[in-house]
């Protein structure tokens, strides 16, 4: 078996060319899984896997479908959306890709049931964004009021610029900007403040799952919880591979847990969330 980060990096890649409309059963022809396996590898979101379907996984390569296939808008929103806040305006956008302004803006809310688009569309959007990738608008001629005009509107839709993304990530239906490069972290959150970097989802939910451990957390439901599983608290930390002292500080109200490592140690405990907060009134 293969574990951890290494399969959640296949998988990534995986989610990415079928976002860019490899098929399944594409896939499946090139590495000689069944379409089956694939899909419920993808959509299972576990991180482990059998070896064997791991390398082919790992060996496999992109394949281009049908020119008019209609394929994820994800990535092609988010190309799109990326050069238009690094002050790129939608019209040079448009007049690049041979059509209108009000086309790409759609394309990028995503209105009027602009679920898909076709792969000739995506493969032309994503051309361009490689074009452009290590190009500062100015250098294409675009005056720089109109960088800031088109980087204000941008930003004021929520638009990640380009350094949020990588090369699989952008592609992926399942990822998010990396706007800080602790995203979805403790410190993600932190880094959005001090930098005055508009707030991501992932931040923003560990923001919040933050604050209702710092109201919610029981020390005396956890000490209860590592009791009836047998470890002392030194013997958890170890065994959990937790800092020294980091038990002894939770059960002694002296300090509430990290989100990240409290999962961690509940994951090992076999626990879930509810079995270390305070229990409702009533």
């Amino acid at each position: 078996m293969v574990s951890g980060a290494p399969v959640r990096e296949v998988l990534a890649r995986v989610r990415s060319y079928h976002a860019r409309g490899m098929s399944h059963t594409q896939m499946a022809e090139q590495t000689g899984m069944a379409r089956t396996t694939i899909v419920m590898a993808v959509t299972r979101g576990n991180d482990q896997m059998r070896r064997s379907n791991f390398e082919r996984l790992r060996r496999l390569r992109f394949e281009e479908p049908d020119p008019n296939a209609y394929v994820d808008p994800t990535g092609t929103r988010r190309r799109l959306a990326a050069l238009w806040r690094d002050g790129f305006p939608l019209p040079y956008l448009a007049q690049e890709l041979g059509t209108d302004r009000l086309n790409l803006q759609k394309t990028i809310r995503g209105t009027r049931g602009r679920t898909s688009v076709t792969y000739a569309r995506a493969k032309a959007v994503r051309e361009l964004y490689d074009k452009l990738l290590m190009t500062r608008p100015e250098e294409v001629g675009v005056r720089v009021p109109s960088i800031r005009h088109a980087s204000t509107l941008a930003e004021q839709r929520g638009c990640a610029p380009r350094k949020c993304w990588d090369f699989y990530s952008i592609d992926d239906p399942e990822a998010f900007p990396e706007w800080t490069g602790a995203c979805g972290t403790p410190a993600g959150y932190e880094i959005h403040r001090r930098e005055g970097i508009p707030y991501c989802d992932p931040c923003r939910k560990m923001q919040a799952m933050r604050q209702m451990l710092f109201r919610k957390f029981s020390a005396t439901r956890f000490a209860a919880l590592r009791e009836s599983r047998g470890y002392s608290q030194r013997a958890l930390e170890e065994a959990a591979d937790l800092p020294n002292g980091q038990v002894s500080k939770w059960e002694g109200g002296r300090w509430r847990p990290r989100p990240d490592r409290l999962f961690h140690i509940l994951a090992f405990l076999d626990a879930t969330l509810e079995d270390v907060l305070e229990e409702a009134d009533g």
